[in-house]
């Protein structure tokens, strides 16, 4: 009786709605994030066709997608958000999100910014750390400004998705 036809149908919907994503999956919606990119339309949103996504799942695709990007497009830096406790819990999370920065959308102090580009731009203020050298070993905590060199940013986020009611 290990069949998912010997189960109820509430059982039936618990499993497939605790299902990860498959391979086939994750090249879909890596796909259909280089084609938004590519055509500058609104970034699709996962959870919209993948009933139970999970954050795994996404950070799955994450993976899928700088890999496919970084090909063309160095990787310049990378992001924490929602590392606050109080602003995860808000969010129903479990631990910070983190995300992969480009070179495409890199400013340096005096580039002038398009925002024709932005589907939906957001700006948050923002302290950035550039890494004074290279962490091999993770650092006691104790010592991590001697790894770390604070600097003032700006962030100019597209929150262009093409169903915000689904997120």
């Amino acid at each position: 009786m290990n069949s998912i036809i010997d189960k109820p149908i509430n059982n039936i919907i618990d499993f497939f709605q605790g299902m990860t994503m498959r391979a086939t999956d994750i090249e879909k919606w890596k796909d259909a994030f280089i084609s938004a990119r590519e055509k500058g339309e609104p970034k699709p949103v996962l959870a919209s066709d993948f009933a139970g996504v999970t954050l795994e799942d996404a950070f799955q695709v994450q993976r899928s997608l700088v890999t496919a990007i970084s090909q063309t497009d160095a990787i310049a830096g990378y992001k924490a958000a929602i590392t606050n406790l109080a602003a995860q819990a808000a969010q129903g999370l479990s631990q910070a999100l983190y995300g992969v920065l480009f070179d495409s959308g890199l400013f340096r102090q005096g580039d002038a910014v398009d925002s024709s580009g932005f589907h939906r731009c957001i700006l948050e203020t923002e302290i950035g750390y550039r890494l004074k050298q290279d962490i091999c070993e993770l650092p006691d905590l104790g010592n991590l400004h001697e790894f770390l060199e604070p600097i003032p940013m700006l962030e100019f986020a597209d929150v262009g998705y093409d169903d915000l009611a689904s997120m």
